[in-house]
């Protein structure tokens, strides 16, 4: 026979939890991000009439919440395998804070998921695991191709979009490499050279100003971003040596191809990927 303070635990118990005894906070929390996610990737539904329906899902959510699930501890974070630390996902308060250029990055992005995937490079937000997450900051895992002197490697690559509506449209994002990477197209700085394999553009054709190329692959091709970064992951091991942007990486390649293999496989060695998660780490020092 229960007691009533256990009867009355029990039934509290019932009425937060859904029948397989998942939170029903959680659950509903799930279906609304997945909902949003669904939407933001269709293609014709327009960036500027989210924010009403964004708003709308949140305040709902919130409004359902009962006392009792709002004033429970959150469980302790379970681990998780490095496969599943970036799923693609945005909590609906993460989602109600994007700006309306952020909702347009993630429009962009949405489509590029499974093509990433097969070409091994990893995508996510800089700060993904903050409260607010900045859409306009990304950082790419892109890892050297098989039977070349960069395999084994990953290189990290920093992906800052441009803050403004007219900019995302006609700008290639500022793309640049973790130091030290020896590439006759990247600048010493770490920055690639900007039309250097820049999907459907020879880049020869310098005539064409850089807003009208991006401006017309995000017209033919929902995923040029994803293909952007899979010619970028093949000119790694193939420079364009006819659009140099560093010196020393450019006398070598055009001069001493095998000395020019010989550092670059002495830097793929430096850049073993974490073990535990396969992103780019720091540069493995010598002493």
């Amino acid at each position: 026979m229960h007691s009533d303070g256990s009867t009355a635990a029990h039934k509290k118990r019932k009425r937060s939890e859904s029948p397989d005894g998942v939170p029903e906070r959680e659950r509903t929390s799930s279906i609304i991000r997945r909902s949003i996610a669904l939407l933001t990737a269709i293609p014709e539904i327009p960036t500027a009439s989210l924010h009403p329906l964004l708003n709308t899902l949140t305040d709902a959510y919130g409004s359902a919440l009962s006392t009792e699930a709002r004033d429970l501890k959150p469980p302790p974070a379970q681990p998780i395998s490095a496969e599943e630390d970036w799923n693609w996902e945005l909590t609906t308060e993460q989602i109600a804070r994007l700006s309306e250029e952020e909702l347009t990055i993630w429009k962009d992005l949405l489509p590029c998921r499974h093509n990433l995937r097969l070409s091994g490079i990893k995508l996510h937000p800089f700060n993904w695991k903050m409260p607010v997450v900045d859409l306009r900051q990304w950082q790419a895992h892109i890892p050297g191709l098989k039977n070349t002197p960069w395999e084994g490697s990953v290189y990290s690559l920093d992906v800052t979009f441009w803050p403004t509506a007219s900019e995302l449209s006609e700008s290639i994002p500022k793309l640049r490499f973790l130091k030290p990477i020896f590439h006759p197209n990247v600048y010493p700085s770490g920055t690639w050279g900007y039309l250097v394999g820049l999907p459907e553009v020879k880049v020869t054709e310098r005539r064409i100003p850089e807003p009208e190329v991006w401006r017309k692959t995000k017209q033919e091709d929902p995923e040029r971003f994803a293909k952007l970064l899979r010619s970028i992951q093949k000119l790694i091991h193939e420079p364009d040596l006819l659009n140099p942007h560093s010196g020393p990486p450019y006398e070598a390649a055009k001069n001493n191809p095998k000395e020019y293999e010989k550092q670059v496989r002495a830097q793929a060695l430096l850049w073993k990927p974490d073990p535990c998660t396969g992103l780019a780490g720091r540069p493995i020092l010598h002493a």
